[in-house]
């Protein structure tokens, strides 16, 4: 089966390369044959400038078919149609070459070409040159003739003999195509086969990667264990599960991979051999899928084996030295080290369970040797602990007496009384606690005997602290003392001046701003009562012979309060006419500003010269607006409360109408100036068109929708003006219309039109001649034949320009 897929490929390959190679070289003669010229344009009659010369020099050269352009003037049409013919005959030019000749005084121009591909001569003149030239002059048709021969040419139309001649070139195609798409077919069939082989390669080595992975669980370590017996409990549940799963595994695989052995597919994979693929792909998916999970269960329970194993082993190393660590100490220092003794004996136990396990059942072994571990490096470090707590606990003692030592001869020397706290007691409190220390290290207590110990030292720096705190009770409280007496006084001298400050607030300045200063002094009045209740409380609490400093300093807290908030107070009531003058002359700034928004915004409004009554309806209410935002700051007695809202309103109004006025004039300006584009494009175009015909009839049309377009935007309707505009342009446009029609009409009776076209039927080799007329009213004529002797295609035209 596989040598007669070969051989068909064989054989198919060879007749491919041999149809290719067979249209290559027909195509190569053929347009070996094409000759090189230089020189595309003689301009003998100087029709061209040297840019329209260079541009057809570089443009009629470069496609498939070259066209050779020859001026001449002054010659008729048969002379003209017999020199297109000899030219060219006598410049032997090939059939990828055309002769164009352009003749000037009269118009006419003549086509020259020899291949059937391009068609008739007459048409090529017709469709590309007349239209062009007519419009654009001579260079443009030749340009035209240019762009028209290679756009139906290239692909395939060159000049040629045998198959290519004729219409033959559109079976080339065809076979190329049908090569291409056989070529196509063919490498997709050999690329579908090889990615096909390509799988199979990858899913075999899969397969053998998991089937490996499968035999190293089956003769591994822990497999031999459970063999000989020595694996027991959960481990042996597990192991055992593990074996039957890579049992069944290594024999689903065997079958795997032989079904992966005997899939071998051809050059071409059929279809049927890549849905086999298909299923072999997801048969190895499953299976791997399977082994991946059976691996990870293989491997989890083979580290338990060395992890556990390695744990009981490090426990037994810590669990000598921790031993001989509280033996030792046990010696040195005579402790009993009950506490720390029985904990060691608790690891221990753990540890030996964990020991008696881990050769047979490592799943119940991990527990005890991880808890027994923890203990023992726990043990480790208390140990070590111990010892510097045992060198502490004969230091707290010494430590004790030094403070109090330290701390006696302040009290005495400050005369402080221990009423309130006692830092004596708190130092016998921590002397107690030194007793129960002791009895915590012999017992081996790490723990508690590290509490014990924290809670001695913070109560000898409470102690500390409470004298410490007791003396700047003392202190701050008699600052804040003479500070509220300070400011009693300063609120005795407040009075007057508060009253006169009052009188003149009174007859300038609305109720509002009176209740306000009346709040201020109710304050200030309030502060002063609650201070001279707390300033007795005060002074007894710093009396000497009571010495609550504790409650003086809270007491004075709350002073300290109230006096920065009376005179806060006192500050604000005696400079609230300062303030509320600032206030009344900012307000009058602001009045000001507004009142100039909104007058440069109405002389923008009166300048746009537009009438609308929602605008002057709008500065009228702005303007009452401000007046009675100036009559409530200039009233006596003035409420600038009252006055706020009245001038903000005023500020956000004329804002707001300023803006709106700024965008009336913009689009004001905006169809204002399209109106007098549109204007002087009329008045241009009316100077311009008088000499051909009559404007009057256009220009009454025009004013009349200019005039109704101006009497819009002066009434502010600029949409319906812009409408007016639009009308207004399209008698523009009809008018140009109206002007180009009565130019060409001119040109006619000027040039009279007329022109004709000739040919005949001649030439050996079916050669066809076509013209036409270009310029003037663009009409055209012409024949042309094609020879039945078997020629070349030879095809002539003319036409009138």
């Amino acid at each position: 089966m596989r040598k007669k897929q070969r051989l068909r490929l064989a054989m198919l390959t060879m007749a491919t390369l041999l149809l290719i190679s067979g249209l290559l070289g027909a195509a190569g003669s053929a347009w070996a044959a094409a000759a090189q010229r230089s020189g595309i344009v003689t301009d003998e009659a100087g029709l061209f400038t040297s840019a329209q010369v260079k541009r057809l020099e570089n443009e009629l050269d470069g496609g498939t078919y070259r066209v050779y352009v020859l001026t001449e003037s002054g010659l008729s049409d048969g002379e003209a149609a017999r020199l297109s013919k000899q030219t060219y005959d006598s410049w032997n030019l090939g059939k990828n070459e055309l002769l164009l000749l352009i003749v000037t005084d009269p118009n006419s121009a003549h086509l020259e070409l020899n291949n059937q591909a391009l068609g008739s001569a007459q048409r090529i003149l017709d469709r590309a040159f007349v239209p062009a030239a007519g419009e654009d002059g001579p260079a443009a048709g030749a340009l035209a003739v240019g762009e028209y021969v290679n756009g139906i040419g290239g692909a395939g139309a060159s000049s040629g003999k045998g198959f290519m001649a004729g219409g033959s070139w559109l079976y080339v195609v065809l076979a190329l195509g049908v090569v291409a798409i056989a070529l196509y077919v063919l490498i997709s069939m050999f690329r579908a086969g090889s990615r096909v082989k390509k799988r199979a390669q990858d899913l075999r080595g899969e397969q053998q990667a998991a089937s490996a992975a499968v035999d190293g669980i089956m003769v591994s370590e822990l497999f031999r264990e459970v063999e000989s017996g020595f694996v027991q409990g959960e481990t042996l549940k597990e192991a055992e599960s593990i074996s039957r799963e890579a049992v069944e595994l290594h024999q689903s695989g065997g079958e795997l991979a032989a079904k992966i052995a005997a899939y071998r597919p051809g050059t071409f994979a059929s279809g049927s051999q890549r849905r086999t693929l298909d299923q072999l792909t997801a048969e190895t998916k499953s299976w791997t899928e399977k082994v991946a999970g059976l691996n990870e269960r293989f491997e989890r329970v083979s580290a338990s084996f060395a992890e556990v194993r390695r744990r009981v082993k490090e426990g037994k190393a810590l669990a000598e030295e921790t031993g001989r660590s509280i033996d030792s100490l046990r010696e040195s220092t005579g402790y009993p080290l009950d506490v720390l003794g029985r904990r060691f004996d608790e690891a221990s136990a753990l540890l030996q369970k964990a020991d008696n396990l881990d050769e047979f059942d490592v799943m119940q072994a991990a527990g005890p040797a991880e808890e027994a571990l923890t203990l023992l490096q726990e043990l480790s470090g208390e140990t070590e602990e111990l010892n510097k707590l045992a060198a502490e606990a004969r230091e707290w003692p010494g430590r004790i007496v030094s403070a109090e030592r330290e701390l006696r001869p302040i009290t005495e020397r400050e005369n402080l009384l221990l009423t309130e706290e006692d830092p004596f007691r708190v130092l016998s409190e921590a002397g107690g606690e030194t007793e129960r220390l002791g009895d915590l290290i012999r017992a081996g207590d790490v723990k508690q005997a590290q509490a014990c110990a924290a809670g001695i030292a913070a109560r000898i720096a409470e102690a500390r602290d409470i004298v410490n705190r007791r003396l700047r009770s003392r202190t701050t409280s008699a600052e804040s003392l003479r500070d509220a007496e300070a400011l009693l006084r300063e609120i005795e001298d407040f009075g007057p001046r508060y009253e006169q400050e009052s009188a003149e607030l009174l007859g300038r300045y609305a109720e509002s701003h009176i209740r306000e200063q009346r709040a201020r002094k109710s304050e200030i009045e309030q502060a002063e009562e609650e201070i001279r209740r707390m300033l007795p409380e005060i002074r007894s609490a710093l009396n000497p012979q009571v010495q609550y400093y504790k409650a003086a300093r809270e007491k004075s807290d709350r002073v300290d309060e109230l006096a920065l908030r009376a005179r806060e107070r006192m500050r604000e009531a005696l400079g609230y006419g300062d303030e509320l003058e600032a206030q009344r002359r900012a307000a009058e700034q602001r009045l000001q500003g507004a009142r100039s928004v909104l007058r440069q915004a109405e002389e923008a409004y009166r300048s746009t010269g537009v009438q609308m009554p929602e605008y002057d309806r709008a500065l009228e209410t702005a303007q009452r607006e401000g007046e009675t935002a100036e009559a409530a700051l200039r009233a006596q007695p003035t409420d600038l409360l009252r006055a706020e809202p009245m001038l903000a309103a005023y500020e956000r109004g004329a804002s707001e109408l300023a803006q709106q006025i700024r965008e009336l004039q913009a689009k004001r300006n905006e169809v204002y100036g399209q109106l007098e584009r549109l204007s002087t494009d009329f008045l241009s175009r009316e100077r311009s068109y008088q000499g051909r015909m009559q404007t009057r009839p256009f220009a009454g049309r025009y004013g009349d929708y200019e005039a109704e377009a101006r009497r819009l935007i002066a009434i502010g309707r600029f949409e319906e003006a812009l409408a007016q505009a639009g009308l207004a342009r399209q008698v523009i446009e009809d008018m140009e219309r109206e002007y180009r029609r009565a130019v060409q009409r001119a040109n006619q009776n000027n040039r009279g039109g007329g022109g004709g076209f000739g040919g005949g039927f001649g030439g050996s080799g079916g050669r066809s001649s076509g013209g036409s007329s270009w310029g003037g009213s663009g009409r055209s004529g012409g024949s042309s034949s094609w020879g039945k002797g078997g020629g070349g295609g030879r095809s002539s035209g003319s036409a009138k320009w």
